[in-house]
């Protein structure tokens, strides 16, 4: 059984709960939050990550045809983004997965970093196929294409091929992140809100800190 979860401030997660406001940032966005370790990420919008050997890294003095090699370089990565992957607008939640053989508290399934680093409130989406329906049947109507899957986590240090929007860094596994993804035809790498109306009937709202509180039983 899957619960999806999100995390914010107080301030955005009322109106996404009354009103359906999907707040949406473009991918590029979180490559740009330097400073915030838990959203940052400097890959967000890579769309293909290659492998590299014996390279050469020059300085070329202006005005002429000369240039100098600084440093050799054995190996490392060369990572491909584009615009078209970088504007996706992006809606992030934690996959919440449990079954009747899972403990009764599904909250202590959740790692702390996520309910400490994310806001003060948090949402529970408890019938996600209806959440995602009602989000699909808005984007649609607008002219726009949406995705949706888990994300996958590899070592990109070691990983090569292709990458897109449901592809991460290991190091942020701890997220189990789920991904909705919305692409706008004249999308320009700015924000995007979707307006799908009440969620009273398929979601909760509570504190944050009380994810770890969370217990489900299945009636028999």
């Amino acid at each position: 059984m899957d619960f999806l979860l999100k995390y914010g401030e107080a301030k955005y997660m009322k109106p996404l709960i009354d009103n359906g406001s999907i707040f949406m940032r473009p991918l590029i966005d979180y490559r740009r939050m330097e400073s915030d370790k838990e959203r940052g990420d400097p890959l967000e919008g890579v769309i293909k990550s290659k492998r590299f050997s014996n390279g050469n890294l020059k300085i070329h003095t202006p005005n002429t045809n000369k240039a100098t090699q600084i440093a050799k370089i054995t190996s490392g990565h060369i990572h491909e983004s584009c615009t078209s992957i970088s504007f996706l607008n992006v809606f992030c939640m934690y996959l919440l997965s449990f079954n009747e053989n899972t403990t009764a508290d599904i909250g202590k399934l959740v790692d702390k970093r996520v309910y400490q680093g994310f806001g003060d409130t948090a949402i529970l989406i408890h019938n996600p196929s209806e959440f995602i329906n009602r989000l699909k049947k808005c984007a649609e109507s607008h002219g726009y294409d949406l995705l949706n899957d888990k994300v996958n986590y590899i070592k990109l240090n070691q990983f090569e091929g292709d990458i897109g929007p449901f592809k991460k860094e290991a190091k942020y596994s701890y997220q189990n992140e789920y991904r909705i993804v919305v692409a706008n035809p004249d999308r320009k790498g700015t924000p995007l809100t979707l307006n799908i109306g009440p969620l009273n009937d398929i979601c909760s709202i509570f504190e944050a800190h009380k994810t770890s509180e969370l217990s489900f039983t299945f009636n028999d």
